[in-house]
């Protein structure tokens, strides 16, 4: 969805990481929880909520994870993500603007 960098790491590496303890396994657990824990809110949300606030979180969560205020993104990419038409998308983005 955006550009950025990808790191990768050999499997056996973090395991032997993750079993020496300490502040690793400590942190990717939270992560973990973390992530769980949106991804339920976002699984009942999306089906409580009206196009607006979907629109409104799909942002705050770009920008959340953006290095920048700025996203270079399409309605239709945002239509898609949200499984919306892109007329909605633009209805609710003027409300937003308005």
């Amino acid at each position: 969805q955006s550009a950025g960098y990808g790191y990768r790491l050999k499997t056996q590496f973090l395991r032997d990481a993750f079993n020496q303890g300490g502040a690793l396994p400590q942190l990717l657990m939270r992560y973990t929880n973390a992530l769980f824990a949106q991804m339920a809110q976002n699984a009942v949300g999306g089906r409580h909520s009206s196009i607006e606030q979907k629109l409104c979180r799909w942002l705050l969560d770009r920008l959340d994870r953006s290095p920048s205020n700025e996203l270079k993104v399409t309605q239709e990419l945002i239509s898609i993500m949200l499984g919306v038409r892109r007329e909605s998308i633009t209805a609710a983005a003027g409300k937003l603007q308005d």
